[in-house]
């Protein structure tokens, strides 16, 4: 049984349903389950992160769930997606759904990107390239603050992908780390 929309707002609602019809069948298409993004959603209503971000922002189902969460803690939401088309039609989505004052879109590719971050986020969600995942990682264990979420998709589907990731992090004494099967599967990490 799929998870209900009930308790988001009606326009946030019908921007979400709108994306799973038209965006779910695609072939360049990767959103994240809707069980995952319910679950993000919760995370950082219960965390209240003031800067979140996301890598992959793909049509912006997942920056939707994000988006909401972030007006509700009063946090900024910072998305990035290499493809431009795909960031143009996210931008509309997360427009139609009265979004937008809680989120910064960036075009570029990620690992440059993440380098030139003004501010450095307290919940990160990795959703791109699986092999950049660990580059992604090592790279805000040592430059955000400590209690820093990461939640990375794509653990369990696709996890021989991201196999040096999954490795890195499970033998990591500076984390605290759960493997969380959901959807295609999220890998929780604490920053200690």
């Amino acid at each position: 049984m799929q998870q209900s929309l009930a308790h988001f707002p009606q326009n946030i609602q019908q921007q979400l349903l709108f994306i799973e019809k038209e965006y779910n069948n695609r072939e360049n298409s990767w959103n994240i389950p809707r069980e995952e993004g319910i679950f993000l959603n919760l995370l950082i209503k219960l965390q209240k992160p003031k800067i979140i971000l996301e890598i992959g922002t793909s049509y912006g189902y997942s920056t939707l769930f994000l988006a909401e969460a972030a007006k509700k803690v009063n946090a900024k939401l910072i998305t990035i997606d290499i493809n431009p088309e795909k960031t143009k039609i996210a931008r509309q989505n997360i427009e139609k759904a009265g979004l937008s004052e809680f989120v910064k879109f960036i075009t570029d590719d990620a690992n440059t990107a993440i380098q030139s971050l003004k501010e450095m986020p307290n919940f990160i969600f990795l959703d791109a390239k699986k092999t950049d995942y660990l580059f992604q990682f090592k790279y805000f264990e040592k430059h955000t603050q400590k209690s820093c979420r990461i939640a990375a998709d794509n653990a369990i589907d696709l996890a021989k992908n991201m196999k040096d990731f999954l490795e890195y992090v499970a033998n990591n004494k500076n984390l605290q780390t759960v493997l969380v099967p959901i959807g295609n599967g999220m890998q929780l990490s604490i920053i200690d």
